[in-house]
């Protein structure tokens, strides 16, 4: 069962400090000698991309979801807080939001088997013959898919075409309020500038609806 964070005055405890390695500030001292004004948290798991947390009564708490609280009250303690550019130590409250379990793994980061830099980019067949796919899931929304041929476009247009199809997809899928991907896991590694997506945004609204 989900820890419920909401039964804790979390503002007499703490405050929201983004100078602070942790994001947080104790505002009380401790018994073991310990004054107040130090920062709270220390790293889980420092060696496999832990996350910040903090010891109350003797239990761990995260300190992102403590700060997403102090800032916007209490939360449903079956949702989550995502950490928008897929750092789980910035805990600053421009990079959290309240999501589902779902949108959660969706903004995971790449794997590094990805060859694209965009989620949802493959290629397939050998070099000369390569295909590259699209696939998007989306919890309760039909799959889409999409393949571009090396046949027809050459083998660095296709890559192109899939690339820019995802990413025009996944913002059509947030525009329609369908699905609620984060700007990182719409861009992936890319660097597209909205000046070139707004110029393809024509064309790949044709190839989307087909």
């Amino acid at each position: 069962m989900p820890v419920d964070y909401n039964v804790i005055h979390w503002g007499s405890l703490v405050k929201y400090c983004p100078e602070t390695p942790s994001g947080l500030k104790w505002k009380i001292s401790h018994k073991n000698g310990m004054p107040s004004g130090r920062m709270a948290g220390s790293i889980s798991n420092p060696h496999r991309s832990g996350q910040w947390s903090l010891k109350h009564l003797g239990r761990l708490y995260l300190v992102h979801r403590i700060i997403y609280i102090l800032h916007n009250g209490k939360i449903d303690p079956s949702l989550m807080i995502d950490h928008i550019d897929g750092n789980p130590l910035n805990n600053r409250i421009d990079n959290l939001r309240l999501v589902t379990a779902s949108v959660n793994a969706q903004n995971q980061r790449l794997k590094k088997s990805n060859v694209s830099g965009v989620p949802g980019v493959y290629p397939s067949g050998a070099k000369g013959y390569i295909t590259w796919h699209v696939s998007i899931n989306v919890k309760g929304h039909k799959q889409i898919k999409k393949q571009f041929s090396s046949k027809i476009y050459g083998e660095e247009s296709a890559k192109i075409l899939a690339i820019d199809y995802a990413i025009h997809a996944r913002r059509q899928l947030n525009a329609r309020g369908i699905a609620n991907f984060s700007e990182r896991h719409i861009l992936g590694n890319t660097l597209n500038s909205s000046q070139e997506q707004n110029q393809k945004a024509a064309t790949l609204d044709a190839l989307f609806e087909n």
